[in-house]
C-alpha cells in the first residue's frame, strides 16, 4: 500500500513537472523561433561572430546586474531585519495614542518575531521585482559596454581638456551608464531598508529631528547616504566632460562661460558633495542627525548659486558686452574640430590659372568637359522615365540622381534613377509570405542617361 501511495506521489511529481515544462516552452516558443532566426540569417551572411558576440554580451549583462541588486539589497534587509529593534509593545502603544487601530491583529504574538518574518519574506519579492527590472533595463547598455572593451584612441585631442576624442565615445558613456547603475542600487537599498526600520520602530515619526534615527540604524542609513552623495560626486565630476556639447553658446560645444563659470561651479559642488558625504559619515559618531542636515541645506544654497546665479551673472555682465571677442577662440575650436570631423583639415589647395580666351583648341583639349555638360533636367526625365518604364502597376521611379561612370573607357557624368517596388500597388491576392518577404523584397532595374544625351532611344534599363 505503501509502495502504491509512493508510485502515485512520483508520478504526480512527473505529471506536474511535464505540464510546467510545456508552459514553459509554450510562452518562450516566440522567442526561440525569433533566436533560431536570427542565428540561421547571420550565418548566412557570414557574421555569427557578431550575432554570438552580442547575445553573449546581453546574457552576461543581464546576470551579473540581477546577482549585483539581489545579493546587495539582500545584504542590505538582513542588516536592517538584524539590528536591535525597539520594544514593539512601546510602537503600538504609540499608533494606538495615534487612532492607529489596524495593529489589533498582532496582539499575543511574538511581535518582534512576527515583523522580522514579514519583512523578510515580503522584502524578498520586492528585491526579486526590482532586480529583474534592473536586468532588463542594464541589457539596453551592452552596446556601450562593449564599445568600452575594446576601447581605441582617435588621435586627436579636444581643445579643454585634452582628452582624446575617443574617451568621448567609449570611455564616458560607459562611466555615466556605471554611475546610474550604483546610484539605482544604492537608493533602492534606502528604499528597502527604510520601510523595515519603520515597521521595527527604529524610526518613528514622533521624535524630534535631531534624534530621528539612532544606533545601528544610523550607522546603516548613513552609511547608504553618504555612498548617494559621493555618487553625486562623481556626477559633477562627469558632467565637466558635457560641456563639450554644450548649447548654451553661440555655436555648439564648449563656450566662455561653460569653461570659466559652469566648469568652475561643477568642480565646486563636486567637492561639496564630497564633504557633504564625510558630514554623513562622521555623523555616525555624534549623538545627533542635525550635522548632515544643515550640511544638505547649506549645499542646496551652493547648487542654486554656483549653478544658476554665478553662470547667469558671467554670461549678462561680462560675455554679451564683448562676445565676439570672449567667444572667438571658442568658435575657432568649433570650426577646428568641424573641420577633423568631416576630414576637411587635410584638403590642399591648388591654383589653376584662368583661361580667358576660348578657341577651337581649348574645346578640344577640354573634350571630357564638354561631353559631361548636363542637358537634361530631372523633373522632365523622372516624368519620361515613369512613362517609359514602368512597366508593372507596382514599379515607381521616386527620384532622380547624378553620379559619374567610366563607360567604353570615357569618365561619364550620367543621370539614374532606380525603379523601386511600390508594395501598396501589389495585388493583394498576391501578398503572401513567400512574395512579401522572398519574392517582393525590392525593385528591378536602373534607368540611367549620360547627361549630354536628348534622343527618344537614350534610356537604358539595367
Amino acid at each position: 500500500m505503501a509502495r502504491r501511495e509512493k508510485h502515485t506521489s512520483l508520478r504526480s511529481r512527473m505529471i506536474i513537472a511535464l505540464l510546467v515544462l510545456t508552459t514553459l516552452l509554450l510562452l518562450l516558443s516566440g522567442t526561440l523561433v525569433h533566436l533560431l532566426t536570427e542565428v540561421w540569417w547571420f550565418e548566412t551572411v557570414g557574421f555569427s561572430s557578431i550575432f554570438w558576440t552580442i547575445l553573449i554580451g546581453k546574457s552576461l549583462i543581464w546576470l551579473g546586474t540581477f546577482v549585483l541588486f539581489a545579493l546587495f539589497l539582500w545584504w542590505n534587509l538582513r542588516l536592517a531585519i538584524g539590528t536591535t529593534p525597539t520594544d514593539v509593545e512601546q510602537l503600538l502603544l504609540r499608533h494606538r495614542s495615534l487612532r492607529y487601530r489596524s495593529f489589533s491583529f498582532l496582539e499575543g504574538r511574538d511581535l518582534n518575531t512576527y515583523v522580522q518574518s514579514f519583512s523578510k519574506y515580503i522584502g524578498l519579492v520586492v528585491i526579486i521585482f526590482i532586480s529583474l527590472i534592473a536586468a532588463g533595463a542594464s541589457v539596453g547598455n551592452w552596446e556601450t559596454i562593449l564599445k568600452y572593451l575594446h576601447a581605441s584612441d582617435f588621435g586627436n585631442a579636444d581643445p579643454v581638456y585634452q582628452q582624446d576624442i575617443g574617451f568621448y565615445i567609449f570611455q564616458l558613456p560607459f562611466y555615466e551608464s556605471l554611475r546610474n547603475c550604483f546610484f539605482a542600487l544604492l537608493v533602492c537599498a534606502l528604499m528597502i531598508s527604510v520601510p523595515v526600520y519603520i515597521l521595527k520602530g527604529s524610526i518613528y515619526p514622533g521624535r524630534s529631528w535631531k534624534n530621528l534615527v539612532s544606533g545601528q540604524t544610523k550607522t546603516h542609513l548613513s552609511i547608504l547616504l553618504a555612498a548617494i552623495v559621493l555618487l553625486i560626486a562623481i556626477s559633477f565630476w562627469l558632467e565637466r566632460y558635457d560641456l563639450l556639447y554644450s548649447q548654451e553658446g553661440v555655436v555648439f560645444g564648449a563656450g566662455y562661460t561653460d569653461v570659466h563659470a559652469r566648469l568652475l561651479s561643477l568642480w565646486i559642488m563636486s567637492l561639496g558633495a564630497l564633504a557633504l558625504a564625510a558630514l554623513f559619515i562622521v555623523s555616525v559618531w555624534q549623538n545627533s542627525t542635525a550635522l548632515p542636515i544643515y550640511g544638505i541645506g547649506l549645499y542646496l544654497v551652493a547648487l542654486v548659486i554656483f549653478r544658476g546665479v554665478y553662470p547667469w551673472f558671467q554670461q549678462q555682465f561680462i560675455v554679451e558686452p564683448n562676445e565676439l571677442a570672449k567667444e572667438k577662440p571658442y568658435i575657432a575650436n568649433n570650426i577646428e574640430l568641424t573641420k577633423q570631423a568631416y576630414g576637411l583639415d587635410t584638403v590642399q589647395r591648388l591654383q589653376y590659372p584662368a583661361k580667358t580666351q576660348l578657341n577651337q583648341q581649348v574645346l578640344q583639349e577640354n573634350q571630357g568637359t564638354i561631353d559631361n555638360i548636363r542637358l537634361w533636367d530631372y523633373r522632365p526625365l523622372l516624368s519620361t522615365y515613369r512613362q517609359l518604364q514602368e512597366i508593372r502597376l507596382y514599379y515607381k521611379f521616386t527620384g532622380v540622381d547624378i553620379d559619374r561612370y567610366t563607360l567604353n573607357g570615357n569618365y561619364q557624368q550620367v543621370m539614374l534613377s532606380p525603379r523601386e517596388l511600390s508594395y501598396e500597388q501589389v495585388p493583394q491576392r498576391a501578398r503572401t509570405w513567400v512574395n512579401q518577404r522572398l519574392k517582393y523584397t525590392h525593385g528591378y532595374g536602373l534607368g540611367s542617361d549620360p547627361v549630354n544625351w536628348a534622343h527618344y532611344q537614350a534610356i537604358a534599363m539595367r
